[in-house]
């Protein structure tokens, strides 16, 4: 199943609605009812969620509180607690405290699962959109934005490392550039991924470049040998999938490349003078070493040269220029998903033409996206319409098969609650 916590919805700024899906992933949705005798985390964005030991755990995130007198913009409160599901009465006495509320049993039942409130105030700062990942067992979380000690919000690159949920130590506090080894210091957004028994980090530089680092152990550190820097691009999500890692990101891109050279792209700087024909478009990179990121497949059609003319991954857009941010990949099942999000969709007057502003450039607007796409490997991702709740196996297959992508009707969007756009994972 796959399992969507907290985020945004078409009509909340923040949630803390849960649903599960069905075996597949693509159907039967229900919505977790939410217990006020056993309350769970506040409604939140950005939280981070992960699976730990076999267990469904909730760390941090952000909210808004009230505006302040004389203002007109809410206050941020960022969130550095930690949750835990309790699936089973084995769980529950591992992290139940004597304060922790248990459920109500009705006549017959012998436990009930139910969230337990593991840590109000880790000893980590209170941020959101950092990263936790499992190796070697042991959890370590990273990164991620949140107040520093003057209340300015601001990226944060340390590392902490837990063996239970409950104990949080520090590994390093990457503040400092006198570390004894290499590491990510002063860099921001932050991406975790385990690959052929290695801790990978894709970090970046003051919003320039992203640079790889890895580790053996997960407490000693260095920056992959000859690893090429991933420049003028802002990475939006990253997974490992059949024996690669992939990172899927946004940012402009020339074609204006010499004859007979072996790409037919390059990513330049998203500057106001280069925003015109250089516009904002998704790309999917992909390693299998941390030293050579390629460009993956991309749909294309060939011209009267026999030359071809690429264009935008199918999720992105259907008009040149559009693309999408804040989405979730994941793997589930040997295939990828994709859900969610928020379009940059071009304005089109009645004619279907491009609106522009006065000073020519293409207007744009926000779409919250509700649909899910699918790929089995490198290639350009699938629409699924998961309106269907009697999708079988064989239906995602010939969905997948077919010629074109389904024109669906609603997407996500008869879920209670509207869509979440954030902390999706499977389980």
């Amino acid at each position: 199943a796959i399992v969507m916590i907290g985020g945004s919805t078409l009509d909340q700024l923040h949630t803390r609605k849960i649903f599960v899906s069905g075996f597949s992933g693509l159907n039967a949705w229900v919505e977790i009812q939410y217990n006020d005798a056993v309350p769970w985390f506040s409604a939140r964005s950005n939280q981070t969620v992960v699976i730990y030991k076999d267990v469904l755990a909730v760390i941090a995130g952000w909210s808004t509180g009230p505006v302040p007198p004389g203002s007109q913009v809410a206050t941020k409160i960022f969130y550095n607690d930690v949750w835990i599901y309790a699936d089973s009465e084995g769980v529950a006495n591992i992290y139940k405290s004597d304060k922790s509320p248990e459920p109500q049993l009705a006549l017959g039942q012998d436990f009930v699962p139910y969230w337990i409130l593991v840590a109000l105030n880790a000893p980590f700062r209170p941020r959101s959109s950092m990263t936790a990942v499992e190796f070697k067992g042991r959890l370590f979380l990273m990164g991620g934005d949140g107040p520093d000690s003057l209340g300015v919000i601001a990226p944060i690159a340390d590392l902490w490392v837990t063996n239970d949920l409950k104990v949080w130590t520090i590994l390093q506090d990457l503040t400092s550039w006198d570390l004894t080894t290499p590491l990510w210091q002063g860099r921001n957004s932050l991406f975790a991924l385990v690959h052929d028994e290695k801790l990978y980090v894709v970090a970046r530089v003051q919003n320039s470049f992203y640079n790889t680092f890895y580790s053996e152990n997960g407490n000693d550190w260095l920056p992959v040998p000859g690893a090429c820097a991933l420049s003028h691009i802002e990475v939006q999500a990253a997974v490992v999938y059949r024996s690669r890692m992939l990172l899927f990101t946004v940012g402009c891109h020339s074609y204006d490349i010499p004859a007979g050279a072996r790409r037919y792209e390059k990513a330049i700087d998203c500057s106001v003078e280069q925003d015109g024909p250089f516009q904002r478009e998704n790309r999917i990179y992909y390693s299998s070493d941390g030293v050579t990121w390629r460009l993956s497949q991309r749909p294309f059609r060939l011209s009267q040269f026999l030359e071809p003319e690429f264009m935008q991954h199918h999720w992105s857009g259907k008009r040149s220029g559009e693309y999408r941010v804040g989405y979730k990949v994941l793997v589930h099942h040997d295939s990828l998903y994709l859900i969610g999000g928020q379009q940059k969709i071009t304005f089109v007057d009645k004619f279907d033409n491009p609106i522009l502003d006065k000073d020519g450039k293409v207007q744009k607007q926000d779409l919250d996206a509700m649909d899910m796409w699918l790929s089995k490997g490198l290639v350009d991702l699938l629409l699924l319409c998961v309106q269907n709740s009697d999708l079988t196996t064989q239906g995602i297959i010939d969905a997948m098969q077919a010629a074109t992508s389904p024109e669906c009707e609603f997407g996500f969007s008869k879920l209670p609650g509207g869509v979440l756009q954030d902390a999706i994972l499977p389980r």
